[in-house]
């Protein structure tokens, strides 16, 4: 048992797509830097099992099952968020999926999906912890992203690609608009390259990880949660606004 630094105690941080992967990675490095955590994702027994391990900790964690494609359930837990722990931090936005699939052969509802998971419904977590956070000093909107927001790889990439895209626009245009309202909350997106986590073999429709025979070595969900936790040990006028990170060994 690892107990927090107790760094950012009093704070709280929301991390949705918290039940496995990058994301489970970011709540607890959140909650080794003394935040109380809240998880947010679909399987709720996943999620329990996360904010047990964060309270031996010595941190508070608050389980909000939610999925991010409903627009309508994630107004709901923002509304929970603010009457049952009255306030928020840190948002890092670490919900995403995409299924691979060419431009000219992609069946609709996952476009749609695509689109609801990654773009609306990240969105709509900025714009509901924004209101939470009030540009208090201290706060952070942090979007886990992808190399994919960067250029669009070959093999089946571009409807994924589209959407990496559109939210590192909605990441630009906010922090823009912090600026001029001289806020102090930090903005940053993260894109990692190549991680070892579940989401590739939902990308590829396998049970096998297609990634597994690459010739380097694949980062970890722990590299990409110590770039989070790089972003928010900054100095307080330091903006992190852009961070990619490639194993060694990764060409794109």
């Amino acid at each position: 048992m690892t107990h927090s630094t107790n760094k950012r105690q009093g704070e709280v941080a929301l991390v949705t797509g918290a039940t496995t992967g990058i994301g489970e990675a970011v709540a607890y490095a959140l909650a080794d830097l003394g935040l109380s955590v809240i998880v947010s994702g679909r399987r709720i027994d996943r999620l329990e099992a996360v904010a047990e391990t964060i309270r031996t900790k010595g941190v508070d964690a608050h389980v909000m099952a939610c999925d991010i494609a409903d627009a309508s359930a994630l107004e709901a837990m923002f509304a929970d968020i603010r009457s049952k722990v009255g306030k928020l931090d840190i948002l890092v936005n670490n919900a995403g999926m995409g299924y691979q699939s060419d431009i000219g052969d992609f069946e609709t509802a996952e476009l749609s999906l695509a689109l609801a998971v990654n773009v609306t419904g990240a969105a709509i977590c900025i714009r509901e912890s924004i209101a939470l956070m009030e540009h208090r000093p201290g706060t952070a909107i942090i979007t886990v992203s992808s190399m994919a927001a960067h250029r669009v790889p070959p093999g089946g990439f571009g409807i994924y690609s589209a959407t990496k895209h559109a939210l590192r626009a909605i990441m630009e245009a906010l922090r823009m608009e912090c600026v001029k309202l001289s806020s102090p909350t930090k903005i940053a997106s993260i894109s990692p390259g190549t991680v070892a986590t579940e989401f590739h073999k939902l990308f590829a429709r396998s049970d096998k990880d297609p990634t597994e025979k690459l010739p380097f070595e694949r980062l970890t969900p722990e590299d990409v949660a110590r770039a989070v936790t790089f972003v928010l040990e900054a100095p307080a006028h330091v903006q992190l606004n852009e961070i990619m990170i490639r194993p060694i060994g990764q060409l794109g």
